[in-house]
């Protein structure tokens, strides 16, 4: 964390896991989420197929676990599959 510390991306990453009714809590277990520049625009990509925020809150490995490229890649396989990504669990991303 203190390699990659950027005080202005962990302050609005905190304050928007926040905006969107949720603990900040969720940092213990997933401290890279708080400087990922990109986890706006993942949990974003999340909530347009159809996740809620609790969803996405109960497993944020998601967010973690990949690049919002490689999410994108992910949901793109889902729905080739003739899959919708709303039915199918973040755990199982």
């Amino acid at each position: 964390l203190i390699r990659n510390f950027d005080e202005e991306t962990v302050r609005h990453n905190i304050a928007f896991i926040e905006s969107n009714g949720l603990s900040a809590d969720i940092f213990v277990h997933y401290i890279k989420m708080m400087y990922d520049k990109d986890l706006k625009r993942k949990f974003d990509l999340l909530l347009g197929v159809g996740k809620e925020p609790m969803d996405i809150y109960l497993n944020p490995g998601v967010l973690v676990k990949y690049s919002l490229e490689q999410l994108e890649r992910v949901i793109s396989v889902i729905r080739a599959n003739g899959m919708d990504p709303k039915e199918i669990p973040l755990m199982a991303y």
